[in-house]
């Protein structure tokens, strides 16, 4: 009698099985291992320890899979079948405590975020890694606290793309960002930002992501204009390129009142006018961890009336 399709199924589960059992008596590191959808870091490894991180006492690794794990784990994460998985490795990771979940995690996730175009999905936080976990018997495991949800309809399609340059950003950041946490307004544009990439309705994320850019400059009159000046003015140096940006700023905020309103709008349009504010206040955001502070109004006058420099003024 032929094999019928479960069968079939249980065949190939108990192979998956098998094959994560091999693996696992080649490595069988010890931590928390969040398993991420949608990345792409062409293979490469990247990492940071102690020594390169004073506040971080373990060391932090980005790392491809070498499988996906199809046994074990959530119905989102066997489905989106993840292959890269971010890990806090040593013996005494408790991925329950909270330093865990929202400090390491969290925050190393958000500056993953900032440091890409941020379409990527946190499944699942496990106490093994999940290459080997099938081969597990009764692993630890719990749902991350952003929550990891399947990729919404308005998402680009293509994997997001991490470099090394990336890499470093984020570990640069990382202490500036724990620290910057404690602050109500930074924390707020923080969670503004991430929460817009997990929303369902590209309205609501565009949202979140205006609400997140009107927090950092608390402007309470003549919005529009004061915002589109204050944000070109912390982003670009005098000159052509301010202007550039004061100008399609100016036009975001426009599209803004249309789409938090529920005004008609295109799709295609809505779904760029999304991408385009997240990164601006991703660049906000960026400033701010860059001068470890969120800019006060005198700072801002200042860059307006040319008394100091942009970022990218300093740079260069």
């Amino acid at each position: 009698m032929a094999d019928t399709p479960s069968d079939a199924r249980v065949d190939y589960l108990l192979r998956m099985r098998s094959e994560a059992k091999e693996r696992r008596r080649r490595k069988d590191p010890r931590g928390a291992f969040l398993a991420i959808f949608g990345l792409n870091t062409q293979d490469e490894t990247f990492r940071i320890s102690a020594k390169s991180n004073g506040q971080l006492a373990h060391e932090l690794t980005l790392e491809p899979l070498e499988a996906a794990p199809t046994v074990v784990g959530s119905e989102l994460t066997r489905g989106l079948a993840p292959r890269h998985q971010l890990c806090l490795l040593g013996p005494d990771v408790n991925m329950h405590e909270s330093w865990v979940l929202d400090g390491v995690f969290w925050t190393s996730s958000a500056l993953l975020r900032l440091a890409s175009d941020g379409f990527f999905v946190m499944c699942e936080l496990a106490d093994r890694s999940w290459d080997i976990i099938d081969g597990v018997e009764n692993p630890a495991l719990t749902h991350v606290p952003m929550p990891g949800r399947w990729p919404p309809g308005w998402w680009p399609p293509a994997n997001t793309m991490l470099s090394p340059e990336a890499w470093a950003w984020v570990v640069r950041s990382i202490e500036p960002a724990l620290e910057m946490r404690v602050n109500r307004t930074f924390h707020f544009a923080f969670e503004a930002f991430w929460g817009s990439f997990d929303e369902s309705d590209p309205r609501m994320a565009a949202s979140k992501v205006w609400a997140g850019i009107e927090s950092i400059f608390g402007i309470q009159s003549e919005l529009r204009f004061r915002l589109a000046l204050y944000a070109a003015s912390v982003l670009e140096p005098s000159g052509e390129a301010r202007v550039s940006l004061y100008r399609r700023l100016l036009k975001l905020y426009d599209q803004r009142s249309k789409v938090v309103h529920g005004g008609a709008i295109e799709a295609d349009v809505l779904t760029r006018h999304v991408v385009a504010s997240q990164d601006v206040l991703r660049r906000l955001l960026r400033d701010a961890l860059e001068v470890k502070h969120i800019r006060t109004p005198r700072e801002i006058e200042e860059l307006l009336l040319g008394a100091s420099e942009a970022p990218s003024e300093r740079r260069t």
